[in-house]
């Protein structure tokens, strides 16, 4: 069973529970301004984010309201309830409407209001300085003040739902990530929460109300006290409490690490990013196996878990796919169980995970860091032999409809390689770097078939050079291709899935829909055959009825694609809806 990701790039397990599995909520409504009046070209959507050139608030996954200020749109939930807001084109009104996790089935109706510019900065007075990257999400709070129809008889009933409904989960409306330590959003008039954070400092929580009669409201220098990482970073961290060890002793401390490099790397075996992470550690691990005199990697887990037996049980699902079968090479530590997360979380003051600290050869924290701060440390490998590895290694990853380009740049990222496009091969295959991928996919999976599922498409392929991947006009057939041994062992356990029985009953369920659904089921990845989409051989919104009870799923889901003439195949890592 495959771990799915839960969320795009950079995402980080923060210290709550979120639910794994998304679905797609459909919610069409209207947008109406102060006068009542239908409002064309507004902005609906349940998240917007704040750019960090431009300081352009834009809105994702949004909709816009046509002539008679109507919208649809489609949001994707997570089992929690949400909001959308509105703002009209100039950003001078908004409003807002709470819903539950499953959307509703009358339509919506925001009320437009003025809006408010809500703006300031942020400081650290123990670090002497500004934190050097600063995030702010402001949540609706348990009070909002929600723009209804006036004299409408359901007023009172439908503000104590929305307020029940926001008091049981905080509604995320609006984020502005900074490297000024400074933000600036503009919001529909209410009560709001601020959950602020950033670089070597620990998060605050702040209340505000927005008012019409104040449209442009300065909240000056918000203080961020420090972590307990920045105000040691230089110095000697604090000591650990391990519970147990596995391959190194259980009394183990830093200071038996003098003169190497060390990553110690916080993760729970619950969180997503924190086993794709690992994986990559592994690789890296493998990678300069000749340099292990130089460096070491320890694997610290939370206190989530009493004892190993309990943490591999947990991980059985991981080991087998994410991890491609292997235990971890490095040292790991169970943190001492004390509340949710342990011990050393608490002394270390860890608020996310993973959260990787890089510790010098004097036995120093040099701070938060990453693999990649730890490789330059390091002697450089042969670039054939990193080509090798990287195309093997797991990349998880989040993607829908990505530039070309930009999704090129994100792997080489994410699979610590260079991978560049010829432009002049492009150009011989006319192919538009900016084209976007008709992919939507979340999951893992080796660079290799990122690379593969992302370029056939268009044409392309990988090839090796001196210095990292080139993307080409491709001189093979994909149908010639031979599957690596990873993909084989892939491509095996999911024939073993789709001969497994299934039940299921879909009335007019749109193609992507089917997708959500078993990749939700079965924990493995489903898409929609990108080549096809390009060539609009299919269509994600078109509908299908079936269902089927206990009968092999690879079968069940053939015949419920047959009238569409489609057909489902296993592409080495994933399972693929195709003409």
């Amino acid at each position: 069973m495959r771990k799915r990701i839960a969320a795009a790039l950079g995402m980080l397990c923060l210290l709550s529970t979120i639910p794994a599995q998304g679905q797609t909520v459909k919610v069409q409504g209207r947008v109406l301004g102060p006068d009542g009046k239908p409002v064309a070209g507004a902005k609906v959507a349940s998240f917007w984010m704040v750019d960090e050139m431009t300081g352009d608030q834009k809105s994702y996954n949004d909709a816009t309201t046509d002539a008679d200020g109507r919208f649809q749109l489609k949001v994707e939930n997570y089992g929690q309830d949400f909001a959308l807001m509105a703002l009209d084109a100039p950003k001078k009104h908004g409003g807002l409407a709470v819903l539950g996790a499953k959307g509703s089935d009358a339509p919506v109706e925001i009320r437009l209001a003025p809006a408010v510019r809500v703006h300031g900065k942020f400081e650290s007075k123990e670090l002497g300085v500004a934190p050097p990257w600063t995030n702010v999400y402001v949540n609706l709070g348990p009070n909002a003040v929600l723009a209804l129809k006036p004299g409408s008889k359901e007023k009172e009933s439908f503000f104590a739902k929305a307020k029940s409904l926001i008091m049981s989960r905080s509604i995320r409306l609006v984020g502005n990530s900074s490297l000024k330590a400074e933000f600036s959003m503009i919001l529909p008039t209410g009560e709001y929460e601020l959950n602020a954070y950033g670089s070597d400092v620990r998060g605050t929580r702040k209340n505000v109300v927005l008012r019409a009669e104040q449209p442009d409201l300065d909240l000056g220098a918000i203080d961020l006290p420090a972590t307990v990482v920045a105000m040691h970073k230089g110095k000697e961290p604090p000591a650990w409490t391990v519970a147990d060890a596995r391959n190194v002793k259980k009394g183990v401390t830093l200071a038996d690490y003098r003169g190497k490099w060390v990553l110690v790397d916080f993760w729970g075996y619950w969180c997503g990013p924190c086993v794709q992470q690992l994986g990559g550690l592994i690789d890296f691990y493998d990678e300069h196996a000749a340099d292990r005199d130089k460096f070491e990697i320890i694997a610290f887990h939370d206190g989530s878990v009493k004892d190993f037996s309990e943490m591999d049980a947990r991980l059985v699902a991981t080991k087998r796919s994410i991890w491609q079968g292997r235990d971890l090479p490095f040292p790991i530590l169970l943190d001492a169980q004390n509340g949710e997360h342990g011990v050393t979380v608490k002394t270390y003051d860890i608020h996310s995970f993973p959260t990787s600290l890089l510790i010098d050869p004097e036995g120093n924290l040099v701070g938060e860091s990453d693999i990649r701060i730890l490789e330059k440390k390091l002697p450089p490998i042969p670039m054939a032999r990193r080509i090798s590895r990287a195309l093997d290694g797991n990349v998880g990853l989040g993607v829908d409809s990505t530039p070309l380009d930009k999704l090129v740049e994100i792997l080489s990222q994410q699979g610590r390689i260079p991978i560049k496009l010829d432009a002049e091969s492009l150009k011989a295959a006319g192919v538009d770097p900016g084209a976007h991928v008709p992919l939507k996919l979340a999951g893992g999976l080796s660079l290799r078939s990122w690379l593969e599922v992302v370029l056939d498409p268009f044409g392309l392929e990988a090839k090796a050079g001196d210095e990292g991947l080139v993307i080409v006009k491709a001189a093979t057939d994909p149908a010639r291709r031979e599957p690596s041994k990873g993909q084989k062992e892939s491509a095996l356990r999911l024939e073993e899935m789709l001969a497994k029985p299934s039940s299921f009953a879909f009335k007019d369920a749109t193609l992507e829909e089917v997708v959500e659904y078993f990749e939700s089921q079965t924990q493995e990845t489903f898409i929609l055959d990108p080549s096809a989409r390009k060539t609009k051989l299919i269509n994600p919104a078109a509908v299908v009825s079936g269902s089927s009870k206990n009968a092999p799923l690879g079968k069940a889901l053939g015949e419920l694609l047959k009238p569409l003439g489609l057909k489902l195949v296993v592409k080495d890592e994933l399972v693929m809806i195709t003409k």
